[in-house]
């Protein structure tokens, strides 16, 4: 849904924003990030060198990556950033306790040079990802068979991604060569939101890409209802918006007014998040402009290679943000829909409509500070579809995501090739928006959850409210559907 323009998302508040921001979290940024003094600078990246992955991909991957990201950094000012994908598990003592991270977060404070960490495991979950995607498969076109997928993934990553790997390879040439290629700018990606943080000053700030399974569950009505309008009114301000639920960004509504009032009552942990948010908010921003960049100067030098690497990135973005929300959908039905056997997104539905604590519990999925990363994969590739293709400068019948045969068999072999990638990014979008009906339900009723049970003691009865998710099917289907 595109609501609005991408320069008007960038200009019309960043500035204000981050002066604000910065002034607003100087009382608070003692719990929110972590000191390393109690490392010395000068033995951390020996260590860290001796910790950087092994493997042969990730490690050639993390390479490219980290030269580009060096430059990325460089064009604006960010300081000499290196990157290391590290292997936790050959890492020891106080340092890694220091530096641990669930996927990739930025350091500059007590370190001789401001350095990005990547955890060589999650980005070897996410390979297993990429690699699945190109063999014949069903894992992408049905909820059960993402459900499974997501199972037989997170059970034991590295024996998956090690399975497809002695597979024999796609007709691609140069699989493995492919397969760097994807990892690299997937890297590329997680990076440039960790240059944001440098350039905000912002130490020691973790992207967490996944709901944790053995972390609790949210049971507190105020909690989930600031949470959840935090993540609702970022959504209406991208463009996404639910019939029936006016604006949530008009915080005089009813909806608004009563989480005003829980507000108070949230844990202190909730009571600066939405500040804490726009941070990263803005830490998006700045790696969106960075992969722009990267991929406009990329197009001066070669054009065919970068609008190739250009569709592979967004071909990253897609599978990662829709295995990453099939990953938490999951994880959250185990522990909130329990006893349910819950196997598709209908069943998700009648798992939401069995009573309110259920919209309370459900907030679980959406991270006190961050975005989703279906969300931020969608963000950037909306970017590209903007700004790289020049998409919503055609009239509106004009804009198709479709190519028919007999339309490549009049192109050049080139020709063909630029018109079947693009199609492809258009189509990758078209469906990633259509995806986001579930992310954009559950943070809106989430919202309003406590205008709901007002409502509901004020009648002394709750009312069935039963909302349908579509499945990945009916997604697909939609998809058939536009023009």
């Amino acid at each position: 849904m595109h609501g609005i323009s991408y320069h008007e998302y960038y200009s019309e508040r960043t500035v204000k924003n981050r002066v604000v921001a910065f002034f607003y979290l100087l009382p608070i940024l003692y719990f929110y990030c972590a000191s390393a003094s109690a490392v010395n600078s000068q033995d951390v990246i020996p260590q860290l060198e001796a910790a950087e992955t092994k493997d042969r991909i990730l490690s050639d991957a993390a390479g490219r990556a980290s030269k580009q990201i060096k430059l990325l950094a460089d064009s604006i000012d960010a300081g000499d950033v290196r990157l290391f994908v590290i292997d936790f598990s050959s890492l020891n003592g106080d340092i890694a306790g220091r530096y641990k991270t669930d996927g990739c977060k930025a350091i500059f404070r007590h370190v001789p040079q401001p350095i990005i960490i990547c955890n060589a495991a999650f980005l070897l979950e996410l390979e297993a990802v990429l690699r699945s995607a190109h063999f014949p498969n069903r894992y992408f076109q049905s909820d059960e068979a993402m459900f499974a997928f997501v199972e037989s993934v997170g059970n034991n990553p590295f024996s998956h991604l090690q399975r497809l790997r002695d597979r024999k390879p796609p007709p691609e040439q140069n699989f493995e060569e492919h397969m760097v290629q994807h990892m690299k700018l997937l890297i590329i990606f997680f990076g440039a939101h960790e240059v944001g943080h440098i350039m905000q000053n912002q130490n020691n700030r973790d992207y967490i890409a996944t709901m944790r399974k053995d972390a609790p569950l949210e049971h507190k009505l105020a909690n989930s209802v600031v949470k959840m309008c935090m993540h609702a009114e970022d959504l209406n301000r991208i463009g996404f918006r639910l019939d029936g639920f006016g604006d949530v960004s008009d915080t005089e509504n009813r909806i608004r007014l009563i989480e005003s009032d829980l507000r108070s009552t949230a844990e202190n942990a909730f009571f600066n998040q939405a500040t804490i948010f726009e941070i990263e908010a803005q830490a998006d921003q700045v790696a969106e402009r960075l992969i722009i960049d990267y991929f406009n100067n990329l197009e001066l030098k070669n054009k065919m290679f970068a609008l190739e690497e250009q569709q592979l990135f967004v071909r990253s973005l897609f599978f990662v943000g829709v295995y990453s929300w099939y990953k938490d959908l999951s994880t959250y039905l185990v522990k909130g829909c329990h006893p349910l056997n819950v196997k598709s997104s209908t069943d998700f539905s009648i798992c939401m409509f069995r009573n309110r604590e259920q919209y309370i519990s459900v907030s679980s999925m959406f991270g006190k500070v961050h975005r989703s990363t279906i969300l931020r994969a969608y963000i950037v590739i909306e970017a590209i579809v903007e700004k790289r293709l020049g998409f919503f400068l055609l009239p509106v019948d004009e804009r198709s995501i479709w190519i028919s045969q007999k339309e490549i068999d009049q192109l050049s072999q080139n020709e063909a090739a630029l018109a079947i990638w693009r199609a492809g990014t258009l189509q990758n979008y078209a469906l990633l928006q259509i995806i986001m009906d579930a992310p954009i339900k559950l943070s809106l009723v989430g919202c309003a959850t406590g205008w709901f049970k007002e409502i509901d003691k004020k009648r002394g009865s709750p009312q069935g409210f039963l909302i349908f998710f579509e499945t990945l099917e009916q997604a697909l289907q939609r998809l058939l559907e536009l023009k």
